[in-house]
């Protein structure tokens, strides 16, 4: 019995001290930063001064882009025009940005184990805000954006001007931000982790009645198509949404994004992975034609014209060489060369669109002047999804019966080729 009771006062002891660890443990957590007007902690604008923006010249082109929207956001707010610097002078209220691996202040707060890099480095598009106390001689306290990658770091910027209020959207739909007349910064440190989903992004589509004409009247009326002003606007939005892939406008009416310069340069400015509804980057309806002469629907065809295409995909390669973008064209047994033919070693075939097994089950209850009725239907064995079959048909009745009339119809009675699909 005495065993018994000394065995049951260790376990309530051990419970016990667990829970004060756990407790312990509480208080010692870092606390999420928060923006507010309160007085207290590090002000980005505030009676003590105002904060000054601080990126290394050696950063990514896209940290001093965002820098300089995250500045406009709290004018717009505030009132207050922050500056911007490339170096800490002594007494400032720094709010330094950087990229670990490409920032010399970054890594210089690093290697003095101000900087808390851990689930950081090198881990894509992760980012964190984290007040350091005397990070330098000289400076009691500065607000440090560290990214594990470049667009890590732009999406630590613009986190500021989420949580101060600014909508993404604060400029395509003219949201405007409550004014505030201080902002203070009071934590210890916040975290976002590699997003689950590595590529997110908006297609300009269908753009020849909406996007086109606007525009033309607005945007880039000079270049009487979507160019430049569009996409740079389109490329913020993309950063402020924590996205990071566009593909570009390419109707037969619309230029190809990559025959203007200076939407190649915006694609560097907001580190943009570039991506495109045509093989190789390549805006077929625009470009092949153009490419050379004699070029039209007919030749486009690596079973007929492999030198001809195989030359208009290898140009783009190297005139995006120096960018980010998603291929879906690949030398994937690594001879060098890209074969053709069913049985080619550069072809992979995705999976079977077609289910293998159709289930379907009903049931119908009925009580006075009660009707219950109930319809169960599953299509099961198919590897990919097709959604353009789907358009075809009912899906409340999908896939055997209730089909479209037209679906029959199409490519002369043909129905629906495999490029359709």
């Amino acid at each position: 019995m005495k065993r018994e009771k000394l065995a049951g006062f260790r376990f309530l002891v051990i419970c016990l001290l667990a829970c004060l660890m756990n407790f312990v443990r509480s208080l010692q957590a870092e606390a999420d930063l928060t923006f507010s007007q309160t007085i207290g902690g590090f002000p980005l604008v505030g009676a003590e001064g105002n904060a000054v923006f601080i990126v290394s010249a050696n950063d990514a082109e896209v940290v001093t882009t965002v820098t300089r929207c995250v500045i406009q956001d709290i004018k717009t707010i505030t009132g207050k025009q922050l500056a911007f610097r490339n170096t800490v002078n002594s007494g400032d209220l720094p709010i330094i940005a950087g990229t670990i691996g490409q920032s010399t202040l970054i890594d210089a707060l690093i290697a003095d184990g101000k900087a808390d890099t851990t689930g950081l480095t090198g881990v894509w598009e992760a980012y964190a805000l984290q007040l350091v106390e005397q990070p330098m001689e000289g400076i009691s306290q500065a607000l440090v954006i560290m990214g594990g990658t470049p667009r890590g770091t732009a999406y630590g910027l613009f986190e500021i001007s989420r949580r101060i209020g600014v909508s993404p959207y604060v400029w395509w739909a003219d949201v405007t931000p409550a004014p505030m007349s201080a902002i203070y910064v009071q934590g210890d440190k916040t975290q976002v982790e590699k997003p689950s989903v590595q590529y997110r992004g908006l297609f300009i589509n269908d753009e020849d009645w909406a996007m086109l004409p606007w525009a033309k009247k607005t945007m880039d009326a000079a270049y009487n198509n979507i160019g430049p002003g569009t996409y740079e606007r389109v490329m913020e939005l993309l950063l402020r949404l924590r996205a990071n892939c566009l593909w570009p406008a390419k109707h037969g009416s619309s230029k190809a994004f990559w025959s203007m310069e200076e939407n190649k340069r915006l694609a560097k400015a907001w580190a943009i992975v570039m991506s495109s509804g045509d093989s190789m980057l390549r805006d077929n309806l625009w470009e092949w034609p153009r490419f050379k002469s004699g070029n039209n629907s007919s030749n486009f065809t690596f079973a007929t014209n492999p030198e001809g295409v195989t030359d208009y995909w290898a140009k783009r390669a190297g005139e995006a060489r120096d960018y980010e973008g998603i291929y879906d064209i690949a030398d994937l047994n690594g001879d060098g060369t890209i074969s053709k033919g069913d049985d080619s070693p550069d072809r992979q075939v995705c999976g079977q669109a077609t289910p293998k097994v159709f289930l379907g089950a009903s049931l119908g209850l009925k009580y006075k002047s009660w009707d219950l009725a109930m319809q169960f239907n599953g299509a099961f064995g198919h590897k990919i999804f097709n959604n353009t079959s789907l358009t075809y048909y009912n899906t409340a009745n999908f896939p055997t019966y209730n089909v479209f009339a037209d679906a029959f119809e199409q490519n002369n009675g043909k129905g629906i080729k495999d490029s359709q699909i």
